[in-house]
């Protein structure tokens, strides 16, 4: 915050100007008109109440001055609004832009600044400018998206999301093929999705209808079944899967 002051003398004799202060990050500066400008460093200033004082006295002993007081008022941190949903990309090239103040608040109007980072550059590419992020699907695959906003007091707020990015034609993911205990199993967009699981003699070890998506995958226990390879056909929309996994 910056106040500019004119002290001068009415009978036009010299005089001698003293600022004092209790905040250390106060400042007065004489400008070449004549005026003294305060400059308060809100900043590094920590909340509280100060005091700011000009006094003058001309050549003949004659004095004045003035007390300001001021006060500073506590930093609020930025606050995530609401949480943001992981993200299907079906196509290489498609973009997607994000407004960050649909998900960050700012309560003393601060203009934040933004820092992203993510796991797999490979996938998505980040574009940030001012508050809007531009995300562009460059690979299939996973991605997962930080975004660290700061006030200008560098108090911190962080939102994250994930990013797929699938053919829409693709078959069904089932993973991982060597299985200890769980199995998972989806698509891309939310559908029902019908799962059976067979041994190596053909025997229906495990059957069941979910709803799964890109990022809720069905979890199968097969904890239960021993070592051994296992066919896995999965249904979405009338799409067949079929997968060999090998149980550990």
């Amino acid at each position: 915050m910056e106040v500019i002051f004119n002290i001068y003398d009415p009978d036009y004799h010299s005089i001698t100007v003293k600022f004092i202060s209790d905040c250390l990050y106060a400042t007065s500066k004489e400008l070449p008109d004549g005026t003294y400008r305060l400059t308060i460093d809100g900043i590094s200033t920590p909340a509280g109440n100060y005091t700011a004082t000009y006094s003058a006295k001309d050549s003949y002993g004659m004095s004045a001055s003035r007390e300001i007081n001021f006060e500073v008022l506590p930093n609020h941190a930025p606050v995530a609004k609401k949480p943001m949903d992981n993200l299907l990309f079906e196509r290489l090239g498609q973009t997607l832009t994000l407004n960050i103040d649909d998900y960050i608040y700012d309560e003393d109007g601060d203009v934040l600044s933004f820092v992203t980072e993510h796991t797999n550059p490979k996938v998505l590419h980040i574009n940030p400018s001012g508050n809007t992020l531009s995300l562009t699907s460059l690979s299939y695959g996973m991605d997962d998206v930080i975004i660290h906003a700061y006030d200008i007091k560098k108090a911190e707020a962080v939102f994250s999301f994930s990013v797929k990015v699938r053919e829409p034609d693709a078959e069904a993911d089932v993973y991982p093929t060597q299985v200890t205990d769980v199995l998972k199993i989806s698509g891309g967009a939310q559908a029902q999705t019908y799962i059976s699981i067979y041994n190596s003699t053909g025997q229906l070890v495990y059957e069941e209808t979910v709803v799964t998506d890109a990022f809720n995958p069905a979890k199968i226990d097969m904890s239960g079944l021993a070592p051994g390879v296992y066919t896995v056909k999965v249904v979405i929309e009338g799409k067949q899967t079929v997968r060999t996994v090998v149980k550990l």
